[in-house]
């Protein structure tokens, strides 16, 4: 039991900080089906390419300009990037979406820091290669605008073609006397 307690107070104590990042099967579906959000094929590889993402060079050296990382003490330049490599784990059970991003320091404010520069800079990467976040639904949402713009000017146009014969005073009459209008 004392050599127990003396390895105890030895030894620094490691704190873990943890976050996870989700990687949607699907995108959600805005208002009609359509191939951008129906199943992804290649899901597990897609995953795992995500995995080695969190942990490339690219986003620990942004992750290593995080304002809070350096304000936590965290050393910088290649030691810094090279201590967050040993101390990051990035795990992902077979088919999940799930990805566990920790951090283990003996210092629990750098370790947290490092997890939430890490996550950020990841999200900042993945808004650069694929654009703004809402790119997709908004570029789906302006061609749906469209359509519906096209398909209300056709039906105006063939309102105007079939109001012809009539005028548009004789229809303004028409249209109060059956909307309860006119006397």
């Amino acid at each position: 039991l004392p050599f127990a307690y003396v390895g105890f107070k030895l030894r620094e104590p490691k704190y873990r900080s943890m976050g996870l990042v989700r990687v949607a099967l699907m995108l959600e579906r805005l208002i009609y089906e359509n191939p951008d959000n129906q199943l992804m094929p290649h899901f597990d590889s897609y995953v795992q390419a995500q995995v080695m993402m969190l942990s490339s060079r690219r986003v620990l050296n942004r992750a290593m300009e995080n304002k809070d990382l350096v304000a936590s003490g965290c050393p910088q330049g290649t030691a810094g990037v090279a201590a967050l490599e040993r101390s990051l784990d990035i795990k992902c059970p077979p088919r999940s979406e799930m990805i566990s991003v920790s951090v283990r320091h003996a210092d629990r404010q750098q370790a947290k820091a490092a997890v939430n520069a890490v996550l950020t800079a990841f999200g900042e990467i993945q808004e650069e290669m694929n654009g703004s976040k809402g790119t997709l639904q908004e570029s789906t949402l302006i061609t749906l605008e469209t359509q519906h713009e096209n398909e209300v000017r056709q039906k105006r146009n063939e309102i105007a073609t079939l109001a012809q014969p009539y005028g548009t005073t004789d229809l303004a009459q028409i249209f109060e006397r059956k909307a309860g209008y006119g006397a």
